[in-house]
């Protein structure tokens, strides 16, 4: 099954400053949460675009950028890095 991949306003929100480079603390502060709650978040949001390495949360935001919502150009990209790791 395909499923479009959609992010919600709040992980938009916390891809935008992954990508500028901010930290769990500082995103806690800004967004009004704690640390743990923001590297939970974090770790959901990497673990459901498909990213592992720090370069591909860059990419992931450009696309958000670019796209408006990232559903299935990133949910395309996702696919074919299983693909080429396997």
């Amino acid at each position: 099954m395909d499923k479009k991949l959609q992010l919600g306003p709040r992980e938009k929100q916390l891809l935008r400053r992954l990508a500028a480079g901010k930290t769990d603390a500082e995103m806690a502060v800004r967004l009004g949460g704690s640390c743990q709650q923001v590297s939970k978040h974090r770790a959901h949001l990497l673990d459901k675009l498909g990213i592992s390495a720090p370069a591909e949360i860059v990419d992931a935001a450009e696309r958000l950028a670019r796209l408006g919502t990232p559903t299935k150009a990133l949910h395309d990209r996702r696919a074919d890095s299983r693909v080429r790791k396997s």
